[in-house]
């Protein structure tokens, strides 16, 4: 399996600030457009962290490997940082419950790798502090 290498950029705390502002507008009983914001707020702010657009994450069609994998990336942490379901995932990103399911797997089989896992273990605390400290979780 050909792995994309990915490389974590530092983002500024205004960058932070304008992700965890969008991801906080709706509140969670709606739970249908609350899974939209915090889906959309995840990949904003995990392109930032990868250095690609936003808007390739999001495209419908097959990207170059690069941006499949932080898609990939993406959609595994929207369900199991943000805890969305694999059909909410799917629903974020355009795409089938079963592509949610694909990539979550692939990166758990790439979570083998500690540098790997290092990587991902950074991008989940990002993320948990950015969006989800509006619930009162602290996360270290």
């Amino acid at each position: 399996m050909t792995v994309a290498p990915l490389h974590l950029h530092q983002i500024d705390e205004q960058t932070v600030e304008q992700v965890r502002v969008r991801g906080t507008r709706c509140h969670p009983g709606d739970r249908k457009a609350w899974a939209m914001q915090q889906g959309d707020a995840a990949i904003d702010l995990i392109a930032a962290i990868f250095a690609v657009d936003g808007r390739d994450i999001r495209k419908p069609t097959r990207c170059g490997l690069t941006v499949g994998r932080v898609r990939h990336v993406a959609m595994y942490v929207c369900h199991v940082t943000l805890q969305l379901t694999l059909t909410e995932v799917g629903m974020v990103f355009g795409r089938d419950r079963t592509t949610a399911t694909h990539a979550c797997h692939r990166i758990e089989d790439l979570r083998d790798d500690p540098h790997f896992d290092a990587l991902m273990d950074a991008v989940e605390r990002t993320v948990a502090y950015t969006l989800r400290r509006d619930r009162g979780e602290n996360f270290a």
